[in-house]
């Protein structure tokens, strides 16, 4: 089963998910890169949608527009990756490490981002609509114009984030650590964003 057979709103289950053996990605990785070297001529986009990707080491990896959507990448290691405008939608992440990661308009809509490590990484203008970054490092991250709406960025880092023109109207900042004036003030809020009680 794969992932195109689950609904807009429902985040496939681990059983759903398929499994793919470290050649298989290999070849995929490298047909992505061909693609991407040839401006589209050669090669095909990689399609890592719905898979199995748990602990996974992509660090350093340029898969720029790929298709991860639905996967479980939990703990994966994407450290300095290019993954800008890759597609995350309703994928989980947890605990993975993105440090220093391009994320620049990355659909991470709903995504399960729980402790991901976040430090350095470049969010300009990604979609985190509903994402959960509870407990994520995110210090030192560029976030400007990032859409967080809705997003629960519940007791995250966020010491030394930009958040210029980031959108965080019914976003959850309660208990989310580095925040200060100028940030908040550097941002698009509104009545519905929870603030941290210190702010």
């Amino acid at each position: 089963m794969n992932a195109e057979s689950h609904s807009e709103h429902e985040r496939p289950g681990r059983s759903s998910l398929r499994e793919m053996s470290r050649e298989q990605l290999e070849d995929i990785l490298a047909a992505h890169r061909k693609h991407m070297e040839s401006g589209g001529t050669e090669g095909q986009p990689a399609d890592l949608q719905g898979l199995d990707l748990r602990g996974v080491d992509l660090a350093g990896a340029d898969l720029c527009r790929a298709n991860f959507r639905g996967s479980d990448l939990s703990q994966g290691i994407l450290r300095g990756a290019n993954l800008e405008e890759a597609n995350f939608w309703q994928a989980t992440l947890n605990h993975a490490d993105l440090q220093d990661a391009n994320l620049k308009n990355a659909a991470l809509l709903r995504d399960n981002l729980n402790g991901a490590i976040l430090r350095g990484a470049d969010l300009g203008e990604a979609h985190l609509q509903m994402a959960d970054l509870r407990k994520a490092d995110l210090e030192g991250a560029t976030l400007a114009g990032a859409h967080l709406e809705g997003a629960n960025l519940e007791e995250a880092n966020l010491q030394g984030a930009n958040l210029q023109g980031a959108c965080l109207q019914l976003t959850n900042l309660t208990g989310v650590r580095g925040l200060t004036r100028e940030q908040i003030e550097s941002a698009i809020t509104d009545e519905n964003t929870r603030f941290p009680a210190d702010s």
